[in-house]
Parts: structure tokens; C-alpha cells; sequence
């Protein structure tokens, strides 16, 4: 619009459009932000146990953690750890505990497998957290008493959903 006017220089026109660019970028980043601040506190809540029905914005996020999408999200690194520990070669540089690890394969696999079914909120959470979390007994070797408890409270969650 201010390119329309031929008095005006167009170096006006394009300083007030990057401006325009800029300021959506910014609100963009802040509902982004805002966003991932809400999925943290409902993820709060989530893991703490509560029971169905949820609150709406609790209700919100377990509906996008059930979707396929969000089983998938945290399927490929189970698959990844899955494929690094049934190598025989030599292992990369990664904090995982392998030799805990492979004690524990076949419950793993078999998280894997449960994935394909429908699985709770609180069961995508647990997953994620174990896979990814530096405090999980899968990196943190102070812990590896816990690893099969983990397993066994993500494996207890799939199948009560």
C-alpha cells in the first residue's frame, strides 16, 4: 500500500513490510512458547496420575499424546535404542547403559509392539521420559536398579489403556 503513492520511497514500503514479517515472527514464537509452557503443565498432571475425566486443557493434551502422530514421535528412538542394541559391532558414542540394556531386550521389544496398539496419555509420557530424560535408569548408571521397574510401570500403563 505504501508503494502506491510514488512520492514515497520504496525503501518505505519494504522497511514496513520486514516489519510487519518481524512482529509475526515474534507472536508466532510467543504461542509457541505459550503452547509448550501448557503441554509441560498438563504433562504434570498427566504423569501425576490423575484419572479420567480430565479437566479440558488436561483432556486436550492426552488426546494429542494418544493420536498416532504422538506414538510414533516416541517409537522411532525406542527403535533406534532397539537397533543399537541387537548390533554386534562396536557401539557409537552414546550415554546409553548398554549391558542393563540388553538384559531388559525382550521387554523393550515388547513396548515396541504395545505401541501399535491404542495406549494411554500417561504411557506416552513414561516412554518419552525414560527414552529421553538424562535422570531415566536407560542413561543415568546410579539408577539401573529402577530400569526394570520403569519398564515394568510404562509396559503396566499400555495395557491398562
Amino acid at each position: 500500500m505504501l508503494d502506491v503513492d510514488p512520492r514515497l520511497p520504496w525503501l518505505a514500503g519494504v522497511g514496513t513490510a520486514a516489519a510487519f514479517v518481524v512482529a509475526a515472527g515474534i507472536r508466532s514464537c510467543r504461542a509457541y512458547l505459550e503452547l509448550r509452557s501448557l503441554r509441560r503443565a498438563a504433562d504434570v498432571q498427566i504423569l501425576r496420575g490423575i484419572r479420567m475425566p480430565y479437566a479440558d486443557f488436561v483432556g486436550w493434551r492426552a488426546l494429542e499424546l494418544e493420536e498416532p502422530a504422538a506414538r510414533r514421535r516416541v517409537q522411532r528412538p525406542l527403535r533406534r535404542l532397539l537397533r543399537d542394541l541387537e548390533r554386534v559391532s562396536l557401539p557409537g558414542a552414546s550415554p546409553v547403559n548398554r549391558v542393563l540394556a540388553r538384559r531388559h531386550l525382550d521387554e523393550l521389544r515388547e513396548l515396541e509392539s504395545l505401541l501399535h496398539r491404542d495406549v494411554g496419555a500417561r504411557g506416552v509420557l513414561l516412554l518419552d521420559q525414560f527414552l529421553t530424560s538424562p535422570a531415566s535408569p536407560l542413561y543415568a548408571r546410579e539408577r539401573a536398579a529402577a530400569f526394570g521397574g520403569s519398564v515394568d510401570e510404562i509396559r503396566h500403563e499400555f495395557r491398562r489403556s
